[in-house]
């Protein structure tokens, strides 16, 4: 069994403007099929258009909502809804609010472990920044 405190988890933010902010819940090793992430977009952030190649997430926002689209499908997550999206499909995410979305996402490859910080050089062709210093929970 594993239990993992939010706010002792290392924490990334998307090196792009407006970007979200992630906590793994997961750490490296635990599983080579399953990751579970923290992830809070603040308010008018987002990412552009992008997938998660060979995983499929759901998406869980906690407390306030975020913008989904899917093409040209656009859909408001509130509180209480999920988002299935399936191997490949390209997303992009937007919170148009005044307060920031908390959500959970798990993330489901089936037999491949991805190093944290593949899905943001998906979204930026970047790789993110070095793990935060001891003593300070976000890396930026």
């Amino acid at each position: 069994m594993l239990i993992t405190d939010i706010g002792e988890s290392l924490r990334r933010r998307a090196p792009i403007s407006g970007g979200p902010t992630a906590a793994m819940l997961t750490p490296g090793g635990t599983s080579g099929q399953l990751a579970a992430i923290h992830v809070e977009v603040p308010p008018g952030g987002g990412t552009p258009e992008h997938d998660h190649g060979p995983s499929e997430i759901l998406l869980i926002p906690l407390n306030g909502s975020v913008e989904i689209r899917h093409g040209d499908q656009v859909r408001a997550l509130p509180p209480g809804t999920a988002a299935h999206i399936a191997r490949g499909e390209r997303v992009s995410l937007a919170n148009p609010w005044a307060r920031a979305c908390h959500a959970h996402g798990r993330r489901l490859t089936a037999g491949l472990r991805q190093p944290p910080g593949i899905v943001a050089s998906r979204v930026t062709g970047h790789r993110p920044g070095p793990p935060a210093p001891p003593g300070r929970r976000d890396a930026r």
